[in-house]
């Protein structure tokens, strides 16, 4: 049976909105069906301002924290997250042709789109140049944090992906330096498991931060995996600065800091260990870092 209409006052705004609620259902409909029309007012708001919506990159491995930043930022109302699972902007995890994209953006109806395209982040730089007034956030964790996790949730697939980069010869990955190319022939050469697939995916996806110096880059801001859910608090009220919105502690009530090296450092080839520690030693504590 349905209940009589309940005024729905949203705080913030000159308007009441009467939501039907039904006996049992409202409880726990009731904070969503509130959080939707807390969006819909924001993005009406918005436009009223005349404002351009601003891009922001949320790039890295996968594995790395990514989904989490996303998820935490886009708590804010002042974010719309157009995800890779968003046939409008992604196609099968890649970036449309930017002037869809750009469209797209321009119809989030927020100060921030907020975007995820992690297996194009060698193109970070590109994407900043193309969209005027963007921001990126490079995340990184621990390499063998990132390559457990990515032996459990990818698995075998991406042996295929390294044998692809081997096959084209990096041709997604133009600037990526020799030395690091010999390093991923030689540790392929002598074991193709899926952990060195793993590790060989970090080493390749987070060296794009050095040799395209993004540390000197002002509208890229390094992100630590291990600071976001170790420090979540500090962590994200920077993070917020640096894209130009306001912090929520709502952001931060799903963040846990269990998932830091519970597990036992994988097996790699020497080689690839090495390079995989020094990039390592070079992304824990550079400057412009969060």
């Amino acid at each position: 049976m349905t209940a009589a209409l309940a005024p729905l006052h949203i705080p913030g705004f000159a308007v009441t909105m009467n939501i039907q609620t039904t006996p049992g259902v409202v409880g726990r409909t009731g904070p969503r069906l509130l959080r939707k029309a807390q969006r819909q007012l924001a993005r009406l708001r918005f436009a009223a301002t005349g404002r351009d919506t601003r891009a922001v990159f949320a790039v890295g491995s996968g594995r790395s924290g990514t989904d989490l930043v996303v998820h935490c930022l886009g708590q804010s109302l002042e974010v719309a997250v157009l995800n890779e699972d968003n046939p409008a902007v992604f196609d099968h995890w890649r970036l449309r042709e930017l002037t869809i994209v750009r469209n797209e953006i321009a119809r989030a109806g927020a100060e921030i789109a907020l975007l995820k395209p992690i297996v194009e982040t060698q193109r970070v730089a590109e994407l900043l140049d193309a969209f005027p007034g963007s921001r990126a956030l490079f995340i990184v964790r621990h390499f063998h944090d990132t390559i457990n996790s990515r032996v459990k949730f990818f698995g075998d697939s991406q042996q295929g992906m390294v044998d692809t980069w081997l096959a084209t010869d990096f041709e997604r990955f133009q600037a990526l330096p020799a030395a690091v190319r010999e390093t991923v022939r030689v540790a392929w050469a002598v074991d193709q498991s899926t952990t060195t697939a793993a590790a060989i995916a970090w080493l390749v996806i987070n060296a794009s931060y050095v040799y395209l110096q993004l540390h000197a880059d002002p509208r890229v801001q390094l992100m630590h995996y291990e600071s976001l859910v170790g420090e979540s608090v500090p962590c994200l009220k920077r993070t917020c600065d640096f894209v130009g919105i306001a912090y929520h502690d709502r952001m931060t009530r799903e963040i846990y800091g269990t998932s830091v090296r519970r597990t036992e450092p994988p097996e790699l080839p020497p080689g690839l260990d090495a390079a995989c520690t020094a990039l390592w030693t070079t992304l824990a504590v550079p400057s412009g870092s969060i």
